[in-house]
């Protein structure tokens, strides 16, 4: 049976800045699409999806990581405030996530400072009325999936 904690998340902060919402409209009719989709399409449990995703996994922490993760934190919340970025962080039971919100733009180069504190980087168009989600985890645990390091 799976540990119920490692689903357990926090969001540590959230802002959000004042954005036209044209996209808006469109990202959530395409949301109610690809909800139907999914429904028509599925034959499987979610328990059971999870149970084969997680099965074989162990979480180890690292107490090292500590300082690096509070730097990666605080370090996403100026940034947000410097360049009224939209941003959410969570914590979750093995990384810390932080998504930044935009619409695509050039000059970026500030990005790179928290970027060297990622251990892994996702990027999402359109996605909640927004052109560009860029998600950074930083992970506190080290993740073992069937006796193999995953994560960091």
């Amino acid at each position: 049976m799976i540990d119920k904690a490692i689903f357990e998340e926090e969001v540590i902060y959230e802002k959000t800045y004042p954005r036209e919402d044209i996209a808006e409209l469109h990202a959530t009719l395409s949301e109610e699409v690809d909800d139907q989709d999914r429904k028509k399409k599925q034959r499987i449990t979610f328990d059971e999806i999870i149970e084969e995703i997680y099965e074989g996994v162990e979480y180890e922490p690292l107490p090292e990581r500590a300082k690096s993760a509070e730097i990666f934190v605080e370090l996403a919340k100026r940034i947000s405030e410097i360049y009224e970025l939209d941003v959410k962080i969570v914590k979750h039971y093995s990384h810390i996530t932080v998504d930044f919100c935009f619409s695509s733009s050039g000059c970026m180069g500030f990005l790179k400072h928290i970027i060297r504190f990622a251990d892994d980087i996702s990027f999402f168009a359109n996605i909640k009325g927004y052109e560009i989600v860029m998600s950074l985890d930083h992970y506190t645990h080290a993740e073992t999936r069937h006796g193999r390091r995953i994560h960091p």
